[in-house]
């Protein structure tokens, strides 16, 4: 298992996000965990045109 540190942007709100991936994952896989991610602590529907996710790093878990 690894962490990825993946930073999201809403508008003009930016943060950051702890997910939980595979070390095999594709970055692909990686943003859609961590859309999921960002909806499920939201509570709420996320604007879908104006969302966007850049993974900053993978950290492998020891």
């Amino acid at each position: 298992m690894q962490t990825a540190i993946v930073k999201y942007q809403i508008g003009s709100y930016a943060g950051k996000l702890n997910v939980l991936i595979d070390e095999n994952d594709p970055d692909d896989v990686v943003l859609a965990k961590a859309n999921v991610q960002l909806r499920q602590e939201a509570g709420a529907d996320l604007p879908m045109g104006s969302v966007k996710f850049t993974i900053l790093q993978r950290i492998n878990k020891t």
